[in-house]
């Protein structure tokens, strides 16, 4: 017996077959809805999808305008803005005491300036207020700890323009900020502007007879601290 022959299917005999399965599908599809409904069908249809294309276009020109006014500056500039870190939580604001309150020799404190400027600015009586600062256990204002942990000159400064009268503070115990910043952690440049505020704090001791000088040497002997007390204040000897 002969084997019966598939006829090979070209490119115009597609077209012509889906052309013929369309019309069968219409015709079927009018059969059964009727023409007049199967019309009214496609226009709802039609006008179903003009409708979600028209709803796409007022979200996206929504978001835009929305990116675009987020991204706009108070002085009408435009900045570039960077969704990533725009999404991120903002961290709540600590207070100055929580800031402050951490060991000064600590290497992973987390301090920075710039917190301790924001709790500052956002609190300006804090700087009045004396505090119990566990690593030390006297009572003693913001500025006497910030000279101890190594807050920057324009820290201090911002502090000292908050509450004047810290700079006369004279712990019983450690002394007066000067020895805060000569045994602890202040930076030479601390201990440069508090000896232009009070050249005389050099020479005051605490209770048990230290001056800065005796602080810096048996706590913190850095060169640096010593040469400063030296050449600015040598009547500390």
């Amino acid at each position: 017996e002969k084997k019966r022959e598939v006829p090979h299917r070209t490119a115009s005999s597609s077209k012509k077959l889906v052309k013929t399965n369309s019309k069968k599908y219409q015709s079927r599809r009018s059969s059964m809805m009727g023409r007049e409904s199967l019309t009214a069908h496609d226009d709802l249809v039609k006008a179903a999808k003009e409708e979600s294309k028209k709803s796409r276009r007022r979200s996206v020109g929504a978001d835009k305008a929305k990116r675009s006014s987020m991204s706009k500056s108070s002085s009408g500039k435009i900045k570039k803005t960077d969704s990533s870190r725009a999404l991120k939580p903002r961290k709540p604001m600590r207070d100055l005491f929580t800031i402050l309150d951490i060991e000064p020799w600590s290497e992973n404190t987390g301090y920075t300036d710039e917190e301790v400027m924001n709790a500052i600015e956002s609190d300006p009586e804090a700087c009045k207020k004396k505090y119990r600062f566990e690593f030390f256990g006297v009572v003693i204002y913001p500025f006497s700890m910030m000279c101890a942990i190594g807050a920057s000159v324009d820290a201090i400064q911002m502090c000292y323009d908050t509450f004047p009268d810290a700079l006369e503070e004279k712990d019983p115990w450690v002394g007066s900020p000067l020895h805060y910043a000569c045994g602890y952690e202040g930076p030479p440049k601390v201990v440069e502007w508090l000896l232009e505020k009070d050249a005389g704090m050099v020479a005051t001791i605490n209770r048990l007879r230290r001056s800065p000088f005796h602080i810096a040497c048996q706590f913190s002997p850095r060169a640096k601290i010593l040469n400063v007390l030296l050449k600015t204040a040598p009547m500390g000897l």
